[in-house]
């Protein structure tokens, strides 16, 4: 076990937790959460374990951040990574360098901004890398009080070090998230927890409630909570106090200390001379409170040092170097209760000009400044402009709306473009609905239609990401109209409408709308609007069944800005993959689409990879390659959750139900499409209706309920054709469709809908399309006698699926071809038709469809060869067993999966009755296995 410190006192069962838990980090990650009262020793137990892990090698990164450092950006990350940036920086790609190194105030932002997400995988990206040589150890004391930035990078790469030899040890009032819900952020069994006991922010809330009747605001509660420790009694005379004051403080208020709780605080403040008081003032309201800043307040070194040193012998305040740190939080807000307001407002003005740093100098203006001021609102503009400049969107939305607090009413278009920025960084910082009110506000106001627009086009965006088309849509449209003539207003209000519009189900207006974007962003001489609008037209007029605009497409990409922030389906390295996969050239599309994820991950666009994901399982899909189709939705699927994309999910949710439908997983496939459709029908969003609605239809398909799949996929079709959606490589239901109205007996709709699909295939040379069109022609043909002309459509079939890459499509078509020639007594030629096709789905692992061909190959009447015969994948399986090689040094050799290998030798057992491992050894041996 890790050696621990011997000289702390009565905490040998918490050094023994702590000494395991380091012990384990080389074998994977964990969190301990030391948890407890101020005072109680947690941190005492901190410092054990953070100077353990030095002493077993690890590298450890640590920080103390204090309660005045939390509205500042990245001050705890700083401390965390300052050590090692210089180690670490040349690893990383160079968009994540470029944005810590702006986070971190190493560089200027320059002019375009870095996003948050390249942040947080810079920070993963460091830790990774210094993991790769020795276990880390994040060691952080009274992790309540990171700043809101910082907190949000350490959720992101908390949550993915379960693989690394990553340890965190944090300190906490018991209660507090830290950083949010650990629970939440981590698998199962990555926590340990040390409690002590008190309350959490949800009991003492409903003791409040309880007691006083009291709904407290969030924040406000969480100040409580936070001023109390969780102790109820204290939260409850803390909370009569403010309940005398009329239930609410103004933003930068102290919070009240009673006599109940006070009066043993007060007197240990007492004791203190006058003048000891006013220097403990200034450290309360200090940030980052040093012994340097506080002599310089006070110009009077000799005699400030002596006083603090008088406060620290008396246990008020804790000197370690040049920073100070209150023992006790109530201790700081007594110090600040002790003051008038209007002193607290000249100390604030005072140490403004004290402070290099803008972000903090803002703060103290503002607590500083009770009226409007058209100056220090535009000192806290500029600084929330630096905020997010460094990717701290929470900071910066902060001191926006401080900004328009002291906004004088003279500024109205100040005011409102204030509004509109501050609405900006909310939303990029995941508070949406904050951002909505800020937005709704500046509508109402109207101060000019140009800032209504604005304000319009924001809002619709809300709307669109929250599902609700038909709303976005109409704020859209309002702002369409109050653009006037700005140019570059105008041309993204057009871009936006002509997405919005065509997802909710009209896709040739939204081709009109994104015509006019293109004509707008020629006019803007923007070369990523130009990009955005090239693409948008494509994209839609793909849709349409107009094919695909190469020269419209290679001008687009030629202008791709990959530093602008988009949505993923808008971007035109995306939307060539997705194009190039629905006309079937899967191996172009696979590099391309992988090539856009790698370039977001480096970038750290999380929120972009579900989607994208979703589209290399369809293509994976296709391609026959399951597992990886598998995976790819399962991570997409949780990082659809974890982003909160409910669309996104809705397409993720039908990614997961084509595997296991295709697995033969006929239930687990229904209840997952099923829940799409719900997510996609409420949201009114017509791709994933399609995909989920598709995906139920192939289950009814596969279990040969006709019926059923005709009742899914009629009013599919008839609703695209109402939308306008015309590219016959995205109606891929269609020949499911026309299969089952032919066993339906519906043989002329079934040829009617086949003459359209089969036409458009051949305009636009789609050879999936084609392919599957032929094998429907042959269908149908034979359900009118015609048995010649439909022997011709299954060999045209077979010869377009030569070029196509899609086995699953190839073995439904070789199947259909083994049904006719066994009906037309080409008894050999069916028997081939059938092994090849009965080969391809036990390899695929797509068990209903082997069945089927099984079945069709008893029909023939042919005695095979062999028990069926070995498949070449099971040959190779069966020999490797037989040579006592175990499951997964076959899956490795062969590169299987573990579950592939597995599937393949039950066949195997099964083909050669065989039972067991030994047994088919020895018929190896004895020759007489089927090779």
């Amino acid at each position: 076990m890790a050696t621990m410190e011997t000289d702390v006192v009565g905490r040998d069962p918490e050094l023994r937790v702590v000494g395991g838990f380091l012990d384990r980090l080389p074998s994977g990650s964990g969190v301990l959460l030391a948890e407890g009262e101020p005072g109680i020793g947690k941190t005492t137990v901190w410092l054990a374990g953070r100077d353990g892990a030095r002493r077993l090698g690890y590298r450890v990164l640590w920080c103390r951040p204090i309660q005045t450092e939390t509205p500042l950006a990245f001050v705890a990350l700083a401390d965390l990574l300052e050590p090692v940036l210089d180690e670490a920086f040349p690893q990383l790609p160079s968009p994540q360098a470029r944005a810590l190194e702006v986070a971190m105030l190493r560089a200027e932002a320059g002019v375009r901004q870095p996003d948050r997400r390249a942040v947080c995988a810079a920070v993963l990206g460091v830790i990774r890398s210094l993991a790769a040589s020795r276990p880390v150890l994040l060691a952080i004391d009274d992790v309540q009080w990171l700043d809101r930035p910082t907190a949000r990078v350490l959720e992101f790469v908390i949550r993915r070090l379960a693989e690394h030899p990553v340890g965190v040890l944090l300190t906490s009032r018991t209660g507090e998230q830290a950083p949010r819900d650990l629970d939440r952020l981590l698998p199962p069994g990555h926590l340990l927890r040390l409690t002590v006991g008190p309350l959490s922010v949800g009991s003492v809330q409903a003791i409040l409630r309880r007691q006083l009747g009291a709904a407290f605001s969030r924040p406000l509660l969480l100040r409580i909570h936070q001023a109390s420790g969780g102790n109820p009694l204290f939260a409850l005379e803390i909370a009569r106090e403010i309940e005398a004051r009329g239930g609410e403080l103004r933003r930068g208020e102290p919070l009240p200390v009673p006599d109940a709780l006070g009066d043993a605080v007060r007197a240990r403040l007492a004791r203190l001379s006058v003048r000891v008081r006013r220097r403990l003032l200034v450290v309360a309201l200090l940030a980052q409170p040093t012994v340097g800043l506080v002599e310089e307040v006070f110009a009077d070194p000799e005699r400030v040092r002596s006083d603090l040193d008088q406060a620290s012998h008396a246990g008020v305040i804790q000197i370690s170097g040049d920073g100070i740190q209150f023992t006790h939080p109530l201790l700081a807000a007594a110090a600040i209760c002790e003051a008038t307001p209007e002193q607290r407002r000249r100390l604030h003005w005072r140490l403004a000009n004290t402070t290099a740093d803008s972000e903090e100098r803002a703060r103290h203006l503002s607590l500083a400044t009770v009226r409007p001021d058209a100056g220090v609102a535009g000192l806290l503009d500029a600084a929330a402009r630096a905020a997010r400049a460094r990717g701290a969107p929470e900071v910066a939305a902060e001191l926006s709306e401080e900004a328009c607090r002291l906004t004088p009413r003279t500024g109205a278009a100040q005011l409102a473009r204030r509004r509109l920025d501050a609405a900006d960084h909310y939303y990029a910082a995941g508070e949406s609905g904050r951002a909505r009110k800020l937005l709704e506000a500046v509508v109402e106001a109207s101060p000019s239609p140009t800032d209504r627009a604005e304000a319009l086009l924001r809002l619709g965006i809300l709307h669109y990401h929250a599902d609700d088309q038909l709303a976005a849509v109409a704020l859209l449209e309002q702002a369409r109209e109050d653009s006037g003539d700005d140019l570059n207003l105008r041309s993204e209000i057009e871009q936006h409408l002509s997405w919005a519009v065509s997802v909710a189900g009209d896709i040739p207006r939204g081709a009109e709308h994104a015509r006019l974007a293109l004509q707008l962003a020629e006019q803007r001489q923007d070369a990523g609007a130009l990009s955005r609008a090239l693409a948008m037209v494509a994209i839609i007029n793909f849709f349409l069944g107009g094919g695909v605009d190469t020269r419209m497409m290679q001008r687009s990409l030629a202008l791709e800005e990959w530093t602008e922030a988009l949505p993923v389906e808008w971007r035109p390295s995306f939307l060539h993959g997705y194009m190039l996969k629905q006309t079937s050239q899967l191996r172009a599309a696979r590099e391309v689409l992988e090539d856009v994820r790698s370039r977001l991950e480096a970038q750290g666009d999380e929120a972009a990879l579900p989607f994208i994901l979703s589209s290399l399982s369809e293509l994976e899909c296709w391609a026959g390659n399951l597992e990886r189709a598998a995976e790819y939705a399962e991570l997409g699927h949780t990082l659809a959750i974890q982003t909160g994309q409910g669309l996104t999910r809705a397409f993720l949710l039908s990614s997961r139900a084509r595997v296991h439908a295709l697995r033969g997983e006929i239930e687990r496939a229904r209840s997952l499409a099923e829940e799409g459709l719900v997510i996609a029908e409420r949201g009114r969003l017509y791709p994933p209706i399609q995909f989920n609605t598709a995906v139920l239809a192939f289950v009814d398909l596969s279990v040969g309920d006709h019926a059923t799949v005709h009742a899914r996929l009629g009013p599919l079709a008839d609703r695209l054709a109402g939308v306008g959606m015309a590219e016959p490589g995205i109606l891929r239901f269609v020949p499911d469709e026309v299969e089952a109205l032919v066993a339906l007996g519906e043989v002329e709709r079934a040829a009617s809908i086949l003459d359209v699909f089969q036409a458009r295939a051949a305009a636009l040379h789609r050879i999936w399309s084609l392919a599957t069109a032929a094998r429907c022609r042959g269908l149908v043909e034979a359900a009118r006698g015609t048995a010649p002309t439909a022997i011709g459509a299954l060999e045209a079939a077979l010869q377009y699926h030569q070029d196509v890459g899609e086995p699953f499509e190839l073995a439904r078509t070789l199947l259909v071809a083994g049904q006719l020639y066994r009906r037309n007594r080409q008894k050999r030629a069916s028997k081939q038709a059938l092994e090849r096709a009965l080969e391809i789905f036990e390899r695929l692992g797509t068990p209903l469809w082997a069945a089927k061909a099984r079945a069709e190959l008893a029909r023939v009447g042919i005695r095979p060869s062999a028990p069926l015969g070995l498949t070449p994948t099971e040959e190779r399986v069966a020999q490797l067993v037989a040579d006592g090689k175990t499951n997964s040094e076959v899956a490795a050799e062969l590169f299987l999966s573990r579950r592939t290998v597995e599937d393949n030798l039950s066949r195997i057992y099964r083909k050669l009755g065989v039972r067991s491992r030994a047994q088919l050894a020895r018929s190896y041996a004895s020759g007489n296995a089927s090779r």
